[in-house]
């Protein structure tokens, strides 16, 4: 556990992410001051901005510059970097609202990042709004090639915020290419296999769920969902995990959904945010190991699920600053 440090908020920090260069990691950190602890959290990023770390935790710089406003709620959360380590994506509160949406108008940021005299600093920050519905998007990382972006969005005009589907943007596109799509169900938390070729997320999408509470803002409390993977061109999706089957050796009878992904560097095993009921829609949270296939990444239909190893929060929401809206990147 890193020391938070005296220039750091004292309330949450989370979403990490390390920079290629492996000296510096990112971060959502909510503001001193803040008293929205709910949706400042982690994957929350209500009242938050970006901060920068060092390795060792003791050096830290705020990289962007929101205030906090509950009425029209900015922040920011799941900052990812380009694999040159030049850019920066996040998902950000705009503070507008958005229509049929619990949360708020969330957008996509991309921004410059670079060091100035040392220090970090993100520059040239634009919107990204690609799609029709423009008011819940949520992002997840660069193409190993660094020419595409991976996200999640409500793109579909007739989609409530909480049908998602997983989504992809080329360079120079404003279009996006809608990966294995599921308009009635929960598409999110993807991630791009070290080599580039497969694609993890979590759906719901084999299962009926009538109810996720008034204008889905329960969805903690009802939501089912697994682990798939497709090939990166969203060709051939297969279902990886089987949490919610009583009679598959991963289930403990208890009703379970998935947040993060994210692939060992070797592409042969996938740390997933496993959250079970416990009694009383309490979800208990833990970080679960998959190991997969030996033919290729995600090869295996039905992984080796590990012994959980630690505890983890996933929950979603959440925000960014001013820039300029462009379609395009």
């Amino acid at each position: 556990t890193l020391d938070r440090g005296r220039d750091t908020t004292q309330l949450h920090n989370s979403c990490p992410t390390w920079h290629p260069g492996g000296k510096i990691f990112v971060f959502s950190g909510q503001n001193r001051g803040s008293t929205d602890y709910r949706r400042s959290g982690p994957d929350g990023g209500w009242h938050c901005n970006l901060w920068a770390g060092t390795q060792d935790g003791n050096q830290h710089w705020q990289l962007t510059d929101l205030v906090t406003r509950y009425n029209t709620p900015t922040g920011v959360t799941m900052p990812t970097f380009s694999p040159d380590g030049k850019k920066i994506l996040w998902t950000g509160f705009t503070g507008k609202s958005a229509a049929r949406t619990a949360y708020e108008q969330r957008v996509l940021y991309l921004a410059d990042f670079e060091m100035v005299d040392d220090v970090p600093a993100v520059t040239n920050e634009r919107v990204l709004l690609p799609g029709i519905r423009m008011s819940y998007y949520e992002s997840y990382a660069f193409s190993p090639d660094g020419a595409s972006i991976l996200f999640a969005s409500n793109h579909n005009g007739s989609q409530p915020w909480y049908c998602m589907d997983i989504c992809v943007l080329s360079r120079g596109q404003s279009t996006p290419t809608v990966l294995a799509p599921n308009e009635t169900g929960w598409d999110r938390y993807a991630s791009y296999s070290p080599d580039g070729k497969k694609i993890a997320w979590t759906s719901s999408r084999t299962f009926n769920i009538p109810f996720l509470g008034q204008g889905g803002v329960g969805w903690e409390r009802y939501l089912r969902s697994e682990v798939w993977i497709m090939d990166a061109d969203g060709n051939d999706p297969k279902q990886l995990t089987f949490f919610n089957s009583r009679d598959a050796k991963e289930s403990n009878g208890r009703r379970a959904f998935v947040g993060d992904t994210v692939w060992s560097p070797d592409g042969n095993r996938l740390a997933v945010a496993l959250h079970r009921e416990a009694r009383s829609f309490d979800v208990v949270s833990q970080i679960v190991f998959l190991t997969l296939g030996k033919d290729e990444p995600g090869a295996s239909p039905r992984p080796e699920v590990e012994q959980p190893r630690a505890k983890s929060l996933t929950p979603p929401r959440e925000s960014p600053p001013k820039a300029q809206s462009v379609p395009t990147w």
